[in-house]
């Protein structure tokens, strides 16, 4: 059995045509975030430790495919609405304590570490996920960052890369015209 260990996914959609009721449930139980981003066949969760849980929960119906699942946010997750209050810190991570987990200068850190097991006939996982943020691009000296870690083997390596091959941050192309989903059109506050 092989384990796989994602630290940080950040989840928010977008999309009114695809997302007319988009719900989001604030909740500090990260085993419930964990469940409902990591499902599926051939998928057991075996362990989760979190940073950040006051800024946490699920959602459902997402757009793109994704329908339900997991949201984390560097502030509340109610954030995440069209005209939630976006400026609010979870405060975790100033300092640079953390910096391994997503990027130098990270702050407010929300991570969801998540150990798998697969069942026999599996060896991988897949995940799929939205990066949003309200920094993109003026706030360079603390962007919003993501990363998706796999430490089973030591060491983390990092697979949330943009098409230029850099980690994912809020000056990554998908948040650039034209190809970023800005509000209100975003269903949420965010690019």
């Amino acid at each position: 059995m092989r384990f796989t260990n994602p630290k940080s996914l950040a989840v928010f959609t977008a999309l009114p045509l695809l997302a007319n009721c988009f719900s989001i449930t604030e909740t500090t139980d990260y085993d419930t975030v964990a469940s409902a981003i990591f499902t599926g066949p051939g998928l057991t969760i075996m362990a989760v430790t979190v940073l950040g849980e006051s800024s946490m929960g699920t959602f459902t119906d997402g757009p793109f495919g994704l329908g339900s699942g997991g949201i984390l946010t560097s502030g509340t997750a109610k954030g995440a609405y069209l005209m939630g209050n976006r400026n609010v810190d979870n405060g975790v991570g100033a300092g640079g304590q953390y910096d391994y987990l997503c990027a130098p200068g990270t702050q407010n850190i929300n991570t969801l570490q998540v150990q798998l097991g697969f069942d026999p006939g599996y060896n991988g996982v897949r995940i799929e996920f939205l990066f949003a943020t309200q920094e993109a691009p003026s706030a360079l000296a603390n962007m919003d960052a993501i990363s998706i870690l796999d430490a089973s083997n030591g060491l983390p390596v990092q697979y949330a890369f943009d098409t230029n091959a850099n980690q994912i941050n809020a000056l990554s192309p998908f948040l650039l015209a034209p190809d970023a989903i800005f509000p209100p059109d975003s269903l949420t506050g965010y690019t």
